[in-house]
């Protein structure tokens, strides 16, 4: 039988109870996976995926947009939209290593992003927030590498900050 053969000794046991017991307990606390289907059939995928992202206004914009608007709805344009997610970015590009001589061997790049979902019915905001990331590079003797480096760390943090929108929004999502 496999059962008795897993449970063998005290120690195989405390192991399954190690592993058991934090399960029970979320599932005690009405703990559930932040993208399940709940009763009523709601899904954050499926809310997600119903968010319209207004046009860019800048580069940086264009960046956080398109890095939103794959990770909401992977498959394309939204077929209804019922919410438009606005939002203002601000970027700020920093030395954080300067030598005596003064050559700048270390950049700072921050972006910071305030965001707004409105309903489309009521153009009411029904949820907000603000996001932010930081990323810093390396300045070396090669101008193109510096150039690659400083167009690396807007891509990163664009999508990091889009990351961590899509992630508030589908907690939101969840619990409504």
């Amino acid at each position: 039988m496999l059962l008795p053969r897993l449970f063998m000794s005290g120690i195989d046991f405390a192991r399954a109870a190690v592993i058991a017991g934090p399960l029970a307990l979320l599932g005690a606390c009405g703990w559930q996976p932040l993208y399940s289907v709940s009763p009523d059939g709601a899904n954050a995928s499926v809310d997600l995926a119903r968010i319209s992202i207004p046009e860019a206004r800048s580069r940086t914009d264009q960046l956080i947009r398109n890095n939103l608007k794959f990770l909401l709805n992977p498959d394309g344009v939204p077929g209804s939209p019922l919410y438009r997610l606005d939002f203002v970015a601000s970027v700020t590009r920093s030395d954080a290593l300067v030598q005596r001589n003064t050559d700048v061997r270390r950049i700072q790049y921050q972006m910071s992003v305030s965001y707004k979902l409105l309903d489309l019915a009521t153009n009411q905001p029904v949820t907000s927030g603000n996001s932010f990331s930081i990323v810093a590079f390396t300045r070396v003797d090669s101008e193109f590498a510096n150039v690659r480096a400083d167009a690396d760390a807007q891509k990163k943090t664009a999508r990091a900050v889009a990351e961590d929108i899509k992630t508030r929004l589908a907690a939101f999502f969840s619990v409504r």
